[in-house]
């Protein structure tokens, strides 16, 4: 199962086209499989770089236009729709491409998620109410290691990190041990890279591009 990453604006999306016309040219189909947070929500469709929907009925696609702009949707939720959608495309005899926006999503993927406490709604208000420089001295006291990849206003995840802290006694760090572990075996990471030069170029190229397209529009109209 390939699963394409690389940059913004890298050309993931194209590459996994190109892919998918070239298995079918040896009589091999695939399907593709989005792994992009922006993506998932309905009406997000210039800014994410949404396939269009000609291309979505010339391939088929999985994991576009899931929810509605203002409905929560976690890294736990995709997983298990991700994972559901594999074995879906490979239940038909065909091959899942996996297209990565997401870092996260294609690392919970290859690697698993940690399982830790169900959410404590109180305890989060709790949490929530805490000054924030406060907030941030108990999570650098409690889990430095959280803390040096979390940044200070980061609240969702600060609060996470506490309330797993709070809740079993054990730094969140030290708990999310899964991504230590070798990657899923049936995945093929497939990684684009660029110059920082000639990525930006294409990153601008874009936006002008999304900008003539009606990029304006669409936020002003989800606003």
């Amino acid at each position: 199962m390939p699963v394409i990453v690389g940059p913004t604006a890298g050309g993931k999306s194209s590459l996994a086209t190109s892919l998918v016309a070239t298995l079918g040219s040896r009589g091999v189909d695939a399907e593709l499989i989005s792994a992009d947070a922006i993506q998932i929500y309905r009406s997000l469709d210039i800014g994410s770089a949404k396939p269009t929907p000609d291309e979505q009925r010339q391939v088929s696609h999985h994991l576009i236009d899931v929810v509605e702009p203002e409905s929560s949707y976690s890294v736990h939720q995709w997983l298990e729709a991700a994972n559901r959608a594999i074995e879906g495309v490979r239940t038909r005899g065909r091959v899942p491409i996996v297209v990565g926006g997401t870092h996260l999503y294609v690392k919970a993927l290859l690697y698993g998620l940690f399982e830790g406490p169900g959410a404590d709604e109180g305890l989060r208000e709790e949490l929530r109410a805490i000054e924030p420089g406060l907030r941030r001295e108990e999570l650098e006291r409690v889990d430095p290691e959280a803390a040096a990849r979390i940044h200070p206003n980061d609240e969702r995840r600060t609060v996470r990190a506490l309330e797993v802290h709070r809740l079993t006694g054990r730094p969140i760090s030290v708990q999310q041990s899964q991504w230590d572990a070798a990657p899923r075996a049936d995945a093929v990471l497939v990684g684009l890279l660029w110059e920082t030069e000639a990525i930006n170029q294409r990153i601008n190229a874009r936006v002008r591009a999304m900008v003539e397209r009606g990029l304006v529009e669409e936020a002003r109209g989800l606003w």
